[in-house]
């Protein structure tokens, strides 16, 4: 009998009352049924239609191809009529799935009798034959995978994890065991040791040493695997190597770039050594033992996807990290809309970007995490105030009470509001109008000043009543507070620079915070609507984009000014006192933060600057 390849019948063993699943399979992989050596069957007595050879019981394995036909001389008409089969009745497939009644195909699923009535049928008679199919499955042992080797401090808590699997269909992982193997067995007290996941405090080293450990699982019927892991543990003195630019992740173009940072050296070591290797370039840093501190100049960068920094001190103790950067100019941040200002968070790595538009949902704060490179919208609540659906002026981020601080202007008047990065609540903090916001800047012991364009006034503001004392305004003297647009906060002589909102030269002005009405001119410095200032007190330099497009340096000093990087930021929107460019400076590394439209693809891009180099990168 020929079951046809091109129309077979596949039938839901639900016919039968029954399930099975599964489908058909090839002669070539098809393991032969085995056959019992007994039978259940019995030829039946004389008669028209008899069964004349009893189809024995079978056997067959799990997971492995079973074919079975109706043999064709299993009965005989005495009486020489046709003989048809069919198999009529399945008990426990257990994957076997019946085709055109007459054949059983698949890959069985499980242990199991499966019991098969066949019935042979005349035009005038009809015998059954029954027999079983015993599905059996050989015992595999398990796998385990003892996770990757990995690399901690002394004093650490290091978790190792296991990851078992038995494919038995009837059997299971019952136990794990870990211990400590290898030449270094210098006693470890192994914490949950009979769970898949164990744990250990890694132990004091004098430079490094590499422990071994091993986990056996088994299962029910007794089979096991095992596998190891090694954990490095370094002395808990290693230097913590930290790289300031360039940033983890970020895009250049450039063929060099300096690569600074710092090192934490512990144990009353000192720094000693700094070594960069990008894809197998060796650049030795110069090293500023007294600050920790060190500067490789002219790196290569072109090409150079990742780089490893080594840092040694004294006692001859290193570590190393690895920076990853990017050539992929599409993989850049880009920020939609209008730029207000940024904020720069840098305790937790966070630089915020406040931007705006035409509506009301253009109004959105974006987060930056400098570690990670990713970007998100902070989802930030309305505080129930009559400025919620205002366009947003002005803002900046206060690290001394650790929110955020946002200027709103409806027109007709203004406010001020507070948003903390920890519940996203807006919180309105000025009670009285507060005129058009168009910068905030932070001053010495956490002082909040507000920049007024409309009344021409800068003024202190207390967060927690929202009162406001007059610093300067238009009665100042020797000179007027006139069209401001924008301001940074001097430690060095606390003070405040001015930029007016001009379409001409105009200088900028200093204001004196330590008294009222106060303000005179910064010498040797102008501007034409510049969009934002920042302030380096280390340097005392004064830093801005100015009609050109470029990043100027102020040495408020000596009074000179310097261009940094040339086109850097489009300056053609710097005349309204609401759009443009943003500056954030952080004093601890020397890096400035940009964020505006580029010259090239006028999309909002965030770039960073090294101010002792001018080498720029992009996040």
């Amino acid at each position: 009998m020929k079951i046809s390849s091109g129309k077979a019948l596949l039938l839901s063993l639900s016919v039968f009352g029954l399930t099975a699943c599964g489908g058909g399979s090839s002669d070539s992989d098809a393991s032969s049924p085995s056959t019992s050596p007994t039978s259940s069957q019995q030829p039946t007595p004389a008669g028209s239609l008899k069964v004349v050879n009893p189809i024995p019981d079978l056997t067959a394995k799990v997971g492995v191809d079973f074919n079975f036909e109706i043999p064709t001389n299993t009965c005989e008409s005495t009486s020489g009529q046709a003989v048809s089969y069919g198999i009529t009745r399945l008990t426990n497939a257990s994957g076997l799935t019946l085709v055109n009644f007459e054949a059983l195909v698949g890959k069985p699923t499980k242990p199991n009798t499966v019991l098969v009535t066949v019935t042979c049928r005349t035009a005038s008679s009809s015998v059954k034959d029954e027999f079983k199919i015993v599905i059996t499955e050989d015992n595999v042992a398990p796998t385990v995978d003892a996770g990757s080797d990995q690399s901690v401090k002394a004093g650490e808590k290091i978790t190792l994890s296991a990851l078992a699997a038995d494919i038995n269909t009837q059997d299971e992982v019952v136990s794990y065991e870990w211990v400590q193997v290898g030449e270094n067995m210098d006693a470890i007290d192994i914490i949950d040791g009979n769970s898949s996941s164990a744990s250990f405090i890694a132990p004091d080293v004098e430079i490094e040493e590499t422990f071994t450990f091993s986990v056996t699982v088994k299962d029910k019927s007794g089979a096991e695997a095992t596998d190891t892991v090694d954990v490095k543990v370094v002395s808990r003195f290693v230097p913590d190597v930290n790289v300031h630019f360039p940033l983890q992740s970020s895009y250049t173009n450039a063929d060099k770039l300096d690569v600074f940072g710092a090192v934490d050296v512990k144990n009353g070591a000192s720094l000693s050594k700094v070594v960069l290797d990008a894809n197998g370039t060796v650049f030795e840093a110069t090293v500023d033992a007294a600050n920790g501190t060190w500067r490789a100049t002219d790196v290569d960068t072109l090409n150079v996807d990742t780089m490893t920094v080594k840092a040694t001190d004294s006692k001859g103790l290193s570590s190393s990290v690895e920076l990853t950067l990017s050539s992929d100019q599409d993989a850049v941040t880009v920020i939609p809309n209008d730029i207000v200002d940024i904020g720069l968070d840098s305790k937790n790595d966070t630089l915020y970007v406040q931007t705006t538009g035409l509506l009301v949902r253009d109004n959105q704060t974006h987060a930056l995490d400098l570690q990670k490179g990713t970007a998100s919208v902070l989802n930030i609540q309305p505080a129930g105030s009559d400025f919620d659906t205002s366009k947003v002026y002005s803002f900046t981020f206060d690290e001394n009470s650790n929110q955020m601080l946002l200027g709103f202007s409806n027109g007709t008047g203004g406010a001020l509001m507070s948003v903390e990065p920890s519940n996203l609540q807006l919180k309105l903090i000025t009670s009285s109008d507060v005129g058009h916001p168009v910068d905030i800047v932070v001053g010495n012991n956490g002082t909040v000043y507000l920049v007024d364009n409309n009344n021409e006034s800068v003024s202190s503001v207390d967060l927690n009543t929202g009162n406001r004392t007059l610093v300067a305004g238009p009665d100042s003297t020797p000179l007027a507070v006139d069209a401001p647009i924008a301001a940074a906060f001097n430690p060095n002589d606390n003070s405040i620079i001015l930029a007016a909102n001009s379409a001409i030269d105009y200088p900028f002005l200093r204001v004196d915070t330590g008294s009222v009405n106060s303000v005179s001119i910064v010498n040797g410095a102008s501007n034409i609507s510049i969009s934002d200032l920042e302030v380096n007190e280390k340097t005392n330099t004064l830093y801005y984009i100015n009609a050109d497009s470029s990043l100027v340096a102020f040495d408020l000093t000596t009074e000179k000014e310097s261009v940094l990087i040339e086109n850097l930021i489009n300056s053609n929107d710097f005349f309204s006192p609401s759009t443009g460019a943003g500056l954030a400076m952080d004093t601890d590394t020397g890096l400035l933060f940009v964020v505006g439209k580029s010259r090239t693809t006028f999309n909002n891009i965030v770039v960073v600057v090294d101010t002792v180099s001018g080498d720029y990168i992009q996040l």
